[in-house]
């Protein structure tokens, strides 16, 4: 495994920073101190371990800001729909980068953890909840999502032909579950639209 690498650390608490920013009254400096404390909770030891605690740690916060957002009173319904759908799927993230660390700090093989020893754990543009969520689903629908946690969201990278065509398959069904569930969601939000318009009907 490789050790942790000082530029490649300091990318990281960049990319964490901005998590803390409010908490830390805009203060940059502090912002990197609580991200670098956060990050140093977990122990890690490997500039993988760093890339994996990052990715649990902001798919965490983003999915607390994501419910936090949907108890906004007077939100839509299909908003707030979309705001739980979104905390769900960051909060499974982060509990795959969670297992992913811990399998690596047993320190088993390279093999029983998905090659995360050999392949390069990859970040999201930024810890803002739109690239999040782009990540998650990129990295589920090439496929590398299940086979190695939320590894590099590359296509076909030491995939062999079958398993490129299994990971096509499951692009394909889970771009039919998202059509899906954006159709379910729009029917809710229209019923519910529609009694909330609908006046009442009271009995003779």
């Amino acid at each position: 495994m490789q050790p942790i690498i000082a530029p490649a650390l300091e990318n990281i608490l960049s990319f964490l920073a901005p998590l803390f920013l409010q908490e830390a009254g805009d203060d940059i400096r502090l912002a990197r101190q609580a991200a670098s404390e956060t990050l140093q909770s977990y122990g890690v030891t490997t500039d993988q371990q760093v890339r994996l605690a990052a990715l649990a740690i902001a798919f965490s916060v983003r999915a607390l800001d994501a419910l936090s957002r949907a108890a906004t009173p007077g939100l839509d319904v299909k908003a707030v729909l979309r705001l739980n759908g979104s905390a769900n799927a960051l909060n499974r993230a982060a509990l795959q980068c969670q297992k992913a660390l811990d399998r690596l700090r047993t320190g088993r093989s390279t093999e029983e953890v998905g090659g995360f020893a050999a392949e390069p754990v990859m970040m999201p543009d930024s810890s803002q909840m739109p690239d999040l969520l782009a990540f998650v689903r990129n990295a589920i629908g090439t496929g590398l999502g299940t086979r190695s946690g939320l590894a590099a969201p590359v296509p076909g990278i030491g995939l062999s032909r079958q398993q490129r065509r299994s990971a096509e398959r499951r692009a394909e069904k889970a771009t039919r579950r998202e059509q899906e569930a954006a159709l379910r969601t729009d029917r809710i939000a229209a019923r519910a639209a529609q009694s909330v318009g609908s006046p009442a009907i009271l009995p003779a």
